[in-house]
């Protein structure tokens, strides 16, 4: 007795979207300069799921603990340029971009700007049924700093 013949389904020769190209280099190199999961799977061209998930298959962890990994890389490079700048090590990098990096990327504030341990007094006069008094306040200005954490 003869058997009918079986048709072979390739397996994923014909099915679904091909697998997407992540060069991870590329990926490492964009989340040193502070991209966004999101912003990087828009200039590979790809959905942001598919570099969270790509990231568990071809790395083993989830992509939070991948990119920070290379975000704090990319942290560590600056703070390395702006040393190596003020040490008049390097004609490299821009002034007003280190500076805009520093305060925006790493935090980095003016003290003079931050005036935060300072006290101030302040005189408030007090007038009532004909009597003037002074009376002297000492305060003293709260800054609002991020204390969350990093990203």
């Amino acid at each position: 007795m003869t058997c009918a013949p079986s048709h072979h389904i390739p397996e994923r020769e014909t099915r679904g979207r091909p697998k997407a190209n992540i060069d991870w280099k590329y990926v490492e190199e964009l989340l040193e300069a502070g991209c966004s999961g999101a912003e990087i799977a828009g200039s590979l061209h790809i959905n942001p799921q598919t570099i969270y998930d790509r990231c568990v298959t071809d790395h083993n962890m989830l992509f939070v603990d991948y990119s920070a990994q290379f975000y704090l890389k990319g942290d560590s490079l600056l703070k390395v340029q702006q040393y190596k700048k003020a040490l008049g090590l390097t004609e490299a990098g821009d002034n007003t971009q280190l500076i805009w990096l520093g305060k925006t990327r790493l935090k980095q504030i003016d003290p003079s700007q931050g005036n935060s341990n300072n006290a101030q007094k302040i005189t408030v006069e007090v007038k009532g049924n004909g009597l003037a008094s002074g009376i002297e306040v000492s305060t003293s200005t709260l800054s609002n700093t991020d204390n969350q954490g990093t990203k």
